[in-house]
């Protein structure tokens, strides 16, 4: 492209001029923020930015990215857009060296420490129940052993749990009943007046 020397170029003519679609040629300028002129109804480039495209698409031609260039530009200090500067909100200021990409990484950074996180509060709970470790089946009846081996004299209370079934139950089963190969006979009272009660076991 070597008519760059032009004062200015009609934004209708960049499709012909780089053999893209029109949407192309508007993402373009977008991405180097370009803000053509309008003159009598028509959009123009000024020579700056036309040479400014021509070089962007040379890098494209070569298999480089838009985004690509834009970095280069900012790395080596020439993003010199539309009026030379790279117009914002706030006024005109260069973009420093490193600062597109550095704001996109920081981004990135951000969400995927937030993806991290919503995982891991879900997975959290799932790897404790799994850790979890599961009760013992026959802890009650390690429990009712003991007491039989130590002659134990056992609370309603303690024995309704060993059994697994509430003091309402266990006393209403009378004098004696039997469970589990244990014989459970009352035998007096405990302290705060619950029965107690012996443990033998069938046979014996």
């Amino acid at each position: 492209m070597s008519d760059a020397q032009l004062d200015s170029f009609p934004v209708s003519e960049l499709q012909h001029r780089y053999k893209i679609v029109r949407s192309a040629v508007y993402t373009r300028l977008e991405s180097l923020n370009i803000k053509p002129e309008k003159q009598r109804g028509r959009a123009y480039v000024n020579g700056d930015q036309l040479k400014l495209l021509d070089a962007l698409h040379d890098h494209i031609e070569k298999g480089g990215t838009t985004s690509e260039f834009v970095a280069s530009l900012a790395d080596s200090g020439q993003q010199h857009l539309s009026s030379g500067q790279i117009e914002k909100s706030s006024g005109q200021q260069h973009l420093s060296s490193g600062q597109i990409g550095q704001f996109t990484v920081t981004e990135q950074h951000s969400a995927l420490a937030g993806l991290i996180e919503a995982i891991a509060s879900r997975l959290m709970p799932m790897i404790a129940s799994q850790l979890k470790p599961a009760p013992d089946p026959l802890a009650s009846l390690r429990g009712l052993e003991e007491a039989y081996r130590n002659t134990w004299l056992l609370s309603t209370s303690e024995l309704a749990q060993l059994l697994k079934l509430s003091p309402k139950t266990v006393r209403s089963y009378g004098e004696q009943f039997s469970d589990a190969g244990f014989v459970f006979t009352r035998a007096g009272t405990r302290k705060r007046g619950e029965v107690a009660w012996e443990i033998s076991k069938l046979g014996e």
